[in-house]
């Protein structure tokens, strides 16, 4: 096979699940499968202007299947219409749901923070579950070096969340920036780097993606 450049790619990849969604749309409107090995998938970030609905249209329109919601976009939809038509949004578009955006601050607050935060959270992952997801991405979002009180509060804070997320069960997924993207600094917190027993997933700023275990 001949190399290919980056838009070729680009183009195959789009092109790809045109034909699946052909297919699945002979067979009647079904929840559409999480896709399996390398896909693409767009953040609904990439859409910013434009509302949910607006949004999912253009990705499938684009012939993309995988999509990570915006939960906020998704709460402003659901406020005139509902969550279950957010799933049928989807649904009827042939996209799936492959993760969730975001829940800010979650494993820097302080404890005057948390609770406020964990209340917050709790509702997203409603939200989350409702639309067929299961993950949240929760980013850091110090501007600091962390110290080790700072990773010791963290660990505490994604295990309290990784237990109220596992009852769904959701992931919660940890997005570090350089100075949180040590397993030896949570480590030496004196907790390993999972929640409860539902895998944490993390992402350095460079993008790369790795999974923890204890």
């Amino acid at each position: 096979m001949g190399d290919q450049n980056r838009r070729e790619f680009l183009a195959t990849a789009a092109a790809m699940p045109l034909g699946i969604r052909a297919i699945a749309q002979t067979r009647g409107a079904q929840t559409p499968a999480a896709p399996k090995g390398m896909f693409v998938s767009i953040h609904q970030a990439s859409t910013a202007r434009f509302d949910f609905k607006a949004s999912c249209e253009g990705i499938s329109k684009a012939g993309v299947r995988a999509v990570e919601v915006d939960i906020a976009k998704v709460q402003q939809f659901a406020m005139t219409e509902s969550l279950p038509k957010a799933k049928q949004l989807l649904d009827d578009l042939g996209l799936k749901a492959v993760s969730s955006s975001n829940h800010l601050g979650f494993v820097d607050a302080t404890a005057a923070q948390f609770q406020n935060l964990m209340d917050q959270l709790k509702t997203k992952l409603e939200v989350v579950q409702a639309v067929g997801c299961d993950r949240i991405v929760c980013p850091s979002t110090s501007n600091r070096a962390a110290t080790p009180d700072d990773f010791k509060r963290g660990a505490e804070n994604m295990v309290k969340g990784g237990e109220l997320a596992k009852t769904l069960p959701i992931f919660l997924r940890l997005k570090m920036k350089r100075h949180w993207a040590s397993e030896d600094g949570l480590r030496a917190a004196g907790r390993k780097p999972w929640a409860s027993g539902r895998l944490l997933r993390h992402r350095a700023c460079r993008g790369d993606d790795k999974k923890i275990r204890g």
